[in-house]
């Protein structure tokens, strides 16, 4: 048994590596655009520069920990490039206990990463007592907003749907996201009950709430003035444009309604799922949430914040503030 375990976990180090290297996912259909510019391994090259002293987090599958990968959840109806299946991963204590679930949405400003990317904290929050669930989604070279959001409200419905197979507790799901991932993470939590947010297909009698949000600096309002002026600017310039810009299909002017659906901070109602907020120390990143968080009060809807001071903006890829992060998650949940 640990002779086999000791050898699936290097193959699923390699495989992590290879992947941060390569910009190549586990799940990456034939024929489906992608782009590879975010990994792990590109982002290291990138933030030594000015963080010498950082490492990457490992991927090493703790002892006790069942693995389930490439799982296919749903296949999108109508796709461009033929039959599309959507994948995720799961890791879960190896017991027979019914446990809570997070889904982990990367990030890559919805247009790059992969789901590998989430690995590292899916193996440390599972040895901790939870199903942790990687989920591919997706991004812009594929699909437009709403298409992510959609895959990822399907794929907590599979959760449910599911949930007696891989023993997840249906009433405790909570869902977490880096960058781009965590704005989806947190949009999905603001969004309980809001049926202009669902798209009606894949386990349509399962709901999609979840019970709690942890965002890792990712945005909360997609029209605040910055965001909105930066794009425009772009536009006027003949520059290319920015990735939200790209993904909400425009300029605010050119497509306001789909930049207002995916904002967070206007959605916040009775329903919303408690968040917290896990930040880096660059302040753009934190952009409207100290606007959601006075909302979330208003409602009594809990809410913690957590900065990392000194940190760059994918901090939680690396050494030395990835078991912070955990920690902090941990914590939360």
């Amino acid at each position: 048994k640990y002779i086999h375990l000791a050898i699936k976990t290097f193959f699923l180090s390699v495989i992590v590596f290879i992947n941060s290297y390569t910009g190549r996912s586990q799940e990456i259909s034939s024929g489906i655009p992608r782009d590879t510019s975010y990994t792990t391994y590109q982002t290291f090259i990138k933030e030594r520069r000015n963080f010498p002293h950082i490492q990457i987090a490992g991927a090493e599958i703790p002892a006790h920990v069942k693995v389930y990968e490439g799982i296919v959840y749903a296949t999108p109806d109508e796709t461009k490039y033929g039959k599309r299946e959507l994948h995720l991963n799961i890791y879960r204590p190896d017991d027979d206990q019914t446990y809570p679930a997070l889904l982990m949405i990367h990030g890559g400003g919805c247009n790059s990463g992969d789901l590998s990317m989430e690995i590292p904290m899916a193996l440390h929050v599972a040895k901790k007592g939870y199903v942790t669930v990687p989920v591919e989604y997706r991004l812009i070279p594929e699909a437009l907003y709403p298409a992510g959001l959609y895959d990822i409200k399907a794929a907590i419905r599979w959760l449910r749907a599911n949930a007696g197979t891989y023993g997840i507790d249906t009433s405790r799901i909570a869902v977490s996201g880096t960058s781009a991932g965590g704005q989806l993470a947190n949009l999905m939590g603001a969004t309980n009950g809001s049926p202009i947010h669902e798209d009606g297909h894949n386990h349509i009698n399962h709901s999609s709430r979840v019970q709690a949000v942890i965002n890792i600096d990712g945005l909360c309002d997609f029209a605040a003035e910055t965001i909105m002026n930066r794009a425009q600017k772009a536009r006027e310039n003949g520059d290319k444009m920015p990735v939200d810009a790209q993904w909400l299909g425009g300029t605010f002017e050119e497509s306001p309604r789909n930049w207002m659906l995916a904002s967070p901070i206007y959605w916040v109602s009775r329903q919303s799922a408690p968040v917290c907020f896990i930040n880096s120390a660059i302040p753009r990143f934190h952009e409207g949430r100290d606007r959601q968080i006075a909302k979330m009060d208003a409602l009594g809807i809990y809410s913690e914040v957590h900065t990392i001071d000194h940190t760059p903006h994918t901090f939680w890829l690396f050494h030395p503030w990835f078991n912070t992060t955990v920690n902090y998650m941990v914590t939360f949940l």
